[in-house]
């Protein structure tokens, strides 16, 4: 898996690519299949895990 700070600065670069002429509001969301520890708290990062307890499937 790449570091955290690598997807953070792949998505900045991802998002400049496509002006936001309405100037609407952007947040950042990081869908991985594992929530890295340094991000475990932070807003935006979501595992499969937590995909699964929204829709009350299993991850098993």
């Amino acid at each position: 898996m790449r570091s955290p700070k690598a997807l953070e600065a792949e998505l900045d670069r991802k998002a400049r690519a496509y002006p936001n002429r309405r100037g609407a509001t952007l947040g950042r969301r990081y869908f991985v299949r594992r929530k890295p520890t340094a991000r475990a708290s932070a807003p935006g990062w979501y595992s499969l895990e937590d995909l699964y307890a929204l829709t009350g499937g299993s991850s098993g």
